[in-house]
């Protein structure tokens, strides 16, 4: 199909951003969601996307200094409530 850059921009706006799209793009939106997810998942699957995101496996890590507080924050946990509730667990 003959169509022209702004057109085929246009239509890839229509289409991947599922929370802006019409309702009548539901079809296009199903399939460019399902094919971005396919070709993230494929490449970060890869070796080259292992390296693009720097993994090196299931590797010990001397330098952890724990999750950042800011995080947990977020989270609304602490590790003192974890280690509360992991030393009850281990009394019962």
């Amino acid at each position: 199909i003959a169509a022209s850059d702004a057109q085929r921009r246009q239509i890839l706006d229509d289409i991947a951003w599922p929370k802006k799209a019409r309702p009548e793009m539901g079809a296009g939106v199903a399939f460019f969601t399902r094919f971005r997810d396919a070709v993230a998942s494929a490449f970060y699957s890869s070796a080259e996307g292992w390296k693009d995101l720097k993994y090196v496996g299931n590797t010990f890590n001397p330098n952890w200094n724990g999750c950042p507080k800011p995080a947990l924050d977020k989270l609304g946990v602490s590790y003192e409530e974890f280690d509360a509730s992991l030393a009850a667990h281990r009394k019962s």
